[in-house]
């Protein structure tokens, strides 16, 4: 590979080039999935994007300002961990378990660190020589741009939810094995590319898989998957045909909406606006229900709730939803 600490670079090839934008792209893929993740399904908090977006800056200045600041024997197992901790944080997406807030910022942002540390300070041991600078942070410019299209343009269009954390991980590890396999130094100490490229295919290879099922475990109980400009939806049915047959509405790990299936029981309030909610106790108790006789009532809805506060009416009652 092309390292400044090995005598003058040699003049940039296409290889290099495509490396230079294929690194620059996934740190940016990897900054605007984890700012989504972050932003959408952990926490919407005013500013939050504010921490990943300084971290991916952070280590734009920690790797070009020199490269003693980026070793491999240090950054290469940080990126090992983080990516464990943040799969492991992903596998309770779809399950009862759920890590606090505050961890659940730091294991992200520990990942996006990692991860950008390492793309990063690739692209600094691989620049060219300083007649070629320019040309070098152009490659780099077009690589954030072209993830930042992945993300915004490419990623919702082809996926139903927010895969492209996923595709920014095993990215990273895939490029940092091109990196090290394209130093010559390295081989030498490690034994040839060859046996270089057979060991770490084994994290690639584990990495895909484990995220795969992630993707199919947090899947396999959807009938309908909506992704759109504020996350993603999906409909999950449990016990279908049973007596506890139901369907939830999810936005990221949070239910939104419960619906049970059976006879009777498809009309009886639930979740935000069951019968001890302040809706429910504020409509059964209202004076005009009580008594011999029940009068109707004139109920104004702003905002989402009004499919199952329909579920209290009686006849004469007027329900008007307003936008």
């Amino acid at each position: 590979g092309v390292t400044r600490d090995a005598g003058e670079p040699r003049p940039a090839t296409v290889a290099d080039r495509v490396l230079w934008v294929s690194l620059a792209a996934c740190g940016s893929v990897v900054l605007l999935a984890i700012t989504n993740q972050l932003c959408q399904d952990v926490a919407v908090f005013p500013f939050l994007w504010i921490l990943p977006l300084s971290l991916y800056l952070v280590t734009f200045i920690i790797a070009f300002d020199r490269d003693a600041w980026y070793l491999r024997i240090v950054w290469l197992p940080a990126l090992a961990v983080s990516l464990g901790l943040a799969v492991h944080l992903m596998y309770e997406e779809f399950t009862a378990e759920t890590s606090t807030l505050l961890y659940q910022v730091f294991v992200y942002s520990f990942a996006l660190f990692a991860c950008c540390m390492v793309c990063h300070g690739e692209l600094a041991r691989s620049r060219s020589a300083a007649r070629e600078l320019t040309t070098f942070y152009l490659y780099v410019a077009l690589g954030g741009a072209l993830g930042g299209v992945f993300v915004n343009l490419v990623a919702p269009a082809a996926f139903d939810g927010y895969w492209e954390l996923h595709v920014g991980f095993v990215a990273t590890v895939l490029l940092v094995g091109v990196c090290v396999a394209r130093d010559a130094a390295w081989m030498e100490k490690i034994g040839g590319r060859g046996l270089f490229a057979a060991v770490w295919a084994l994290p690639v290879i584990a990495l895909s898989a484990l995220l795969v099922t992630q993707i199919q475990g947090g899947r396999e109980n959807s009938i309908h998957v909506s992704r759109g400009f504020f996350g993603v939806l999906y409909v999950d049915e449990f016990d279908p045909g049973g007596p506890r047959h139901e369907r939830h509405l999810y936005h990221g790990k949070i239910r939104h909406g419960l619906q049970r299936m059976i006879g009777p029981m498809e009309r009886r309030p639930t979740a935000y606006y069951g019968v001890d909610s302040g809706a429910g106790v504020a409509i059964r108790q209202h004076p005009k229900r009580s008594g011999d006789t029940a009068s109707p009532l004139n109920i104004g809805v702003v905002g989402m709730g009004i499919g199952t506060l329909s579920t209290y009416g009686l006849p004469g009652d007027s329900l008007r939803y307003y936008e």
